[in-house]
């Protein structure tokens, strides 16, 4: 019966290994660059969606009113669909290809030390601690540069590595 540490080890060899490099500061965000526009018109969608839900219930009028007395026409359901939206992009692609189309078009991927897919508890892991790592101007993702494991807070906190992935010859 194998150990613990033995059925824990990685099955590459240390020439495989040595192609794996951590994700640059410069194509994670290049990466994230990309992906947020996409999520902006996921975002612009949700929103003419939510517009036209609430011309149907409320009509136009009552819409107008509430617009000329400096109110929005988005409330807790639509922000958290915003979020929801937000988050179920992210888990998709990286529990089906370890990578978002800004990752694909910046040759990055998620994924575990093992190289295996990371899981969708993971991924919840990653888009929560995403939040503080962004808001507090980027320092999740600038530790990277401080980490020994060039490792961002959603690595670290998942489990889970950004690697480059070089051009095949």
């Amino acid at each position: 019966m194998p150990t613990f540490k033995q059925h824990h080890t990685s099955t590459t060899t240390p020439k495989e290994n040595s192609t794996l490099y951590p994700a640059s500061v410069s194509r994670r965000l290049a990466a994230l660059f990309y992906d947020t526009l996409l999520i902006i018109s996921l975002w612009i969608s949700i929103g003419f969606i939510n517009l036209i839900i609430q011309l149907i219930i409320y009509g136009s009028s009552h819409l107008k009113n509430i617009l000329e007395q400096g109110n929005t026409l988005g409330g807790i359901f639509f922000y958290f669909s915003l979020f929801l939206a937000t988050a179920v992009f992210f888990i998709l692609f990286w529990t089906h290809s370890g990578q978002t189309p800004g990752m694909r078009a910046w040759r990055i991927k998620i994924q575990n030390p093992d190289d295996t897919l990371i899981t969708i508890k993971q991924s919840l892991v990653r888009c929560l601690v995403a939040i503080p790592a962004i808001v507090l101007l980027l320092t999740g993702i600038f530790w990277c540069r401080l980490s020994r494991s060039r490792k961002s807070w959603q690595d670290i906190t998942s489990g889970s590595q950004t690697i480059f992935i070089k051009r095949q010859k």
